[in-house]
């Protein structure tokens, strides 16, 4: 009796055993990109053609430009330039993240006349003058989702003063970079008055939008909003590489082919999310929208324009369209 409890006993720890290998081996399962693994299972044949065409090109484009990278170095930043007078500002930079392509750091005046900076470009010498040549003090550096955190621990590093934000679900992930205490998003928005636009119940990763005011100054006593936009819309100019760009939907004003596939579980629900915040009629009357990628559009008519663009690049899913 006793020999066949000790075969039980050793049966139930091998059993044991085996149940933990495999729920350790669901759990690296998962750890790979999961957003990744989502989207492919939901997408139709023809879509996962036209992300396989993707994924070529990224990886073709992204070993070019790690072998230029190294043998050439990384292209300058572009200057600052003034965006709406004395209150934003952005300089372009070479981003490295998918490939190569243009990016935008945007510097937001504060109303205590201080600065922050969303999205860092590269830290080179010429573009930290540039920032400290600003009125103001560099107080809050922003790094808005885990495609924009390249450069975030250097220029924390250099304005050591400034309060590193990020979005709660990736502060742990910031902090990991070697940034020692990590503001919440959430926490700085209520801060300083802005309002952040919360897509995460329709993407598979977090990418919020900020909406921002500017007072009234001189003869213009109305307040003005503005969205920065952080992947969700890009604008990317059709000239700027369109061969390149053009599989993953990375030209001109829209949806980006490659967000949409990838990070947006919900097409219909991030749609009317977006439109009910910034779309025509929707809950904030923009006068413009700076993005991460593209030049900013201003325009008493951007809403309608965001609205418009999302009925052609961004269709439910039973319309076929892509």
């Amino acid at each position: 009796e006793r020999k066949r409890e000790r075969k039980r006993e050793r049966e139930n720890v091998k059993m044991e055993g085996k149940e933990l290998e495999e729920t350790e081996k669901e759990k690296g399962k998962k750890k790979l990109p999961d957003f990744l693994g989502d989207a492919l299972r939901t997408l139709t044949i023809r879509e996962k053609l036209t992300f396989f065409l993707m994924f070529i090109v990224i990886l073709c484009f992204g070993v070019i430009d790690a072998i230029a990278s190294r043998l050439f170095g990384l292209w300058p930043n572009k200057p600052i330039h003034e965006v709406v007078p004395d209150f934003i500002y952005q300089m372009q930079y070479t981003m490295h993240t998918v490939g190569c392509h243009g990016a935008n750091m945007t510097i937001l005046r504060l109303r205590n006349g201080n600065l922050a900076l969303f999205s860092p470009a590269h830290p080179f010498p010429p573009s930290l003058d540039q920032v400290s040549d600003l009125s103001g003090k560099v107080e809050v550096i922003v790094c808005p989702n885990i495609f924009h955190d390249s450069n975030v621990k250097a220029w924390s590093g250099f304005f050591a003063d400034a309060r590193v934000v990020a979005p709660n679900a990736i502060k742990e992930h910031v902090e990991k970079m070697g940034i020692s205490q990590v503001i919440s998003l959430e926490e700085e928005a209520e801060r300083q008055g802005w309002t952040i636009v919360d897509h995460s119940p329709f993407l598979r990763h977090i990418f919020p939008d900020i909406v921002v005011c500017a007072e009234g100054k001189g003869d213009k006593k109305e307040r003005e909003e503005y969205l920065i936009s952080f992947d969700t819309l890009q604008n990317n100019k059709a000239e700027e590489g369109a061969l390149v760009w053009l599989p993953m939907g990375w030209n001109g004003f829209r949806v980006a082919r490659f967000f949409k596939f990838v990070l947006v579980a919900d097409r219909s629900g991030f749609r009317k999310s977006i439109e009910a915040a910034v779309g025509e009629g929707g809950r904030h009357r923009l006068s413009g929208v700076v993005f991460s990628h593209g030049p900013p559009l201003l325009s008493d008519e951007v809403n309608s324009a965001i609205s418009s663009t999302l009925s052609v690049h961004l269709p439910d899913r039973d319309t076929g369209g892509s």
